[in-house]
């Protein structure tokens, strides 16, 4: 009795996952009518990152029947060597384009790296190629929710592809990554604690959005244990620059600053990190060092408002009022009207002229005061 018990639930659980993704491929870019030969894979514009990898020979490629590659392929990924598994499977797929568990594979790292758009043509294939396989279902539910389309249903839908397949890393990673993108962050949390305990160390990408979840929910001190993990692995801007935004978090400013100084060094066109360092020296209460970072800034991305708001806040913080006061005018003119430095402006011009009248200033001991402040809300 209690296996036919068994047996029939799994039958409800294939058939609500069938009718949560059921739409998917019908809906997925590369649809297709049923009699056609399977959408090809443009491998060329798809996951430039991984088909360089592959294309540049850094990794030896076997030529392995595709059980074989994708179950090498796991293996990197399960010892943590995330960048050689992409390596092999840009040729991997390119040998066997039909192979389930070979596309789902490169989908699934594709969409790790939040690459949405490149991991959509994969997996839209694959759930044409391999509808009713627990990879093609998911790869189903993936793109609905890429989409914005019936994202709670289909979340139950993963779910319960997860709970049919408990032993599928690769199905709960792709759970953990929609928790992020769906800022179901306790979950993702849940799903990413126990992923560590299915691959260990795991790939580059599990410890990187693991450490973003626990950010997301105040856990600085244990995502910096996973940005070193991720750092160790893929010393990147990308996961440089991550570790250093926990450590400012921390206030662990002098180490922050070298590792953004680091990035920069490599790319000093990266106008995200400029900001961050700038914050990062603005944090510190360095109020000088953080001007000159964001004028940097400012030079290199003129059309970006942070950099223009953090150097009035040193300004503001330098008890500098009528600098501060003509950077407010210089954004207002600049057509970048943004509603802090405008609160900003208002109150520094009443001030102002409370100075010019002979009338004593209020002094606001922080700019988050200050542009709490109106004068509608000053007696």
């Amino acid at each position: 009795m209690s296996r036919v018990c068994g047996s029939l639930w799994r039958v409800v659980l294939v058939v609500a996952v069938g009718a949560a993704v059921g739409v998917a491929a019908r809906a997925a870019p590369l649809e297709r009518p049923p009699s056609s030969p399977p959408p090809p894979i443009p491998l060329g514009p798809l996951a430039p990152e991984i088909v360089r990898k592959a294309m540049r020979g850094d990794f030896s490629i076997p030529s392995l029947p595709p059980d074989e590659a994708a179950a090498r392929i796991e293996a990197l990924l399960q010892n943590g060597e995330q960048d050689a598994a992409e390596g092999i499977l840009g040729d991997a797929v390119a040998r066997h384009p039909d192979h389930p568990r070979l596309l789902f594979l490169l989908g699934a790292c594709t969409r790790s790296r939040f690459n949405v758009s490149d991991a959509a043509q994969v997996f839209a294939a694959l759930a044409h190629r391999a509808p009713a396989t627990k990879e093609g279902l998911c790869a189903a539910v993936v793109l609905r929710m890429d989409a914005d389309h019936e994202v709670e249903r289909s979340f139950d839908a993963l779910r319960l592809l997860v709970e049919m397949h408990p032993s599928d890393p690769v199905l709960l990673w792709m759970l953990a990554v929609q928790c992020r993108a769906k800022n179901s962050n306790h979950e993702g949390v849940h799903c990413y604690r126990r992923l560590a305990r299915m691959w260990r160390p795991g790939p580059v990408l599990l410890h990187q959005t693991y450490a973003n979840l626990l950010e997301f929910i105040g856990s600085h001190e244990a995502a910096l244990g996973e940005r070193e993990t991720a750092v160790s692995m893929e010393r990147e801007t990308w996961s440089v620059d991550s570790m250093a935004s926990t450590l400012a978090a921390l206030g662990r400013y002098d180490e922050a600053e070298r590792l953004y100084r680091e990035v920069l060094k490599a790319d000093p066109r990266n106008v995200g990190v400029w900001g961050n360092l700038g914050l990062c020296l603005k944090h510190a209460r360095r109020f000088e060092d953080a001007i000159a970072v964001f004028k940097e800034n400012v030079r290199r991305d003129p059309g970006s408002v942070r950099p223009h708001t953090g150097w009035i806040e040193c300004l503001l913080f330098l008890d500098r009022p009528e600098e501060a006061r003509e950077k407010c005018i210089a954004l207002r003119e600049s057509g970048m009207r943004d509603p802090w430095a405008e609160n900003v402006l208002e109150y520094l011009e009443w001030q102002l002229n409370r100075k010019a009248d002979g009338k004593p200033m209020f002094v606001a001991p922080t700019a988050a005061e200050l542009a709490a402040r109106s004068p509608g809300n000053l007696k």
